[in-house]
Parts: C-alpha cells; sequence; structure tokens
C-alpha cells in the first residue's frame, strides 16, 4: 500500500468493530472489552488523523474507498456509536469527502449507499 500510514489509522479509528464473521466470537470480544473513553479518544484522533492524511490528497481519498484500506467501513462504525465526539467528526469527514473535487462516481456510490442512511436516521433522532 503506497499510503503509507493511512491504513494504520483506519485500524485504529475502527479498532471497536471486530474483523471476525463469528457471531459469537464477537459477543464474547465486546462483553470482555467494553469501549472506553480512552479508546474512544484514540479512536478520534485516529479519525482525524484519517482525515487529515485523506482530504486533499486524490490517491488517499481513492485509497479510502478501497476494499484493501477499508475506509468507508470505518466511517460507518464510527457514525454507528454511541460516542457523540466520534459520530460528529465522522460526519464531518464524511461531508468533507463527498464534497471534494476528487470525488468519482465510485467513491460517491460507497459513501451515499453505506452512509447516508446513518447521517439520515441520526438527523431523525439526535438532539445534538
Amino acid at each position: 500500500m503506497s499510503q503509507g500510514a493511512l491504513p494504520i489509522f483506519v485500524r485504529i479509528a475502527d479498532s471497536s468493530a471486530s474483523a471476525s464473521t463469528d457471531a459469537a466470537a464477537d459477543a464474547a470480544a465486546d462483553a470482555s472489552a467494553p469501549a472506553t473513553p480512552a479508546s474512544n479518544q484514540l479512536r478520534l484522533k485516529a479519525l482525524h488523523a484519517m482525515s487529515c492524511l485523506a482530504r486533499g490528497n486524490t490517491a488517499a481519498e481513492a485509497a479510502l474507498v478501497s476494499a484493501e484500506v477499508r475506509g468507508v467501513e470505518t466511517l460507518e462504525s464510527c457514525l454507528a456509536t454511541d460516542f457523540i465526539r466520534l459520530q460528529r467528526k465522522a460526519t464531518f469527514v464524511t461531508s468533507a469527502l463527498i464534497l471534494s473535487d476528487d470525488a468519482d462516481a465510485a467513491a460517491l456510490a460507497a459513501y451515499y449507499g453505506r452512509l447516508a442512511p446513518i447521517l439520515v436516521a441520526q438527523a431523525g433522532t439526535s438532539g445534538d
């Protein structure tokens, strides 16, 4: 991967989401390691770094949509959290990526297809 640190920050920002496909293993992992404020702060800082590295960088923005980096899935997990600061940052990053001059049709389809439904649902329920 030629994007250097970007995939590392994406993995850290998505650290509460399990990479396992086994539902029982996911439940056991969630029960044994609940999200703490410290881990939420780490995810927030990693998402901020991911945002800084990607915005305005055509190659990095394209990499976020790739199956290798999984940036869209990371944004999705950040939007689905109960930690409001992480939701806000993920909303900002999503907005910046959608409005980017470098966003192509595939990127926009990924953002709108996966992230827009979550954002719309949160707009109706969030009091913040």
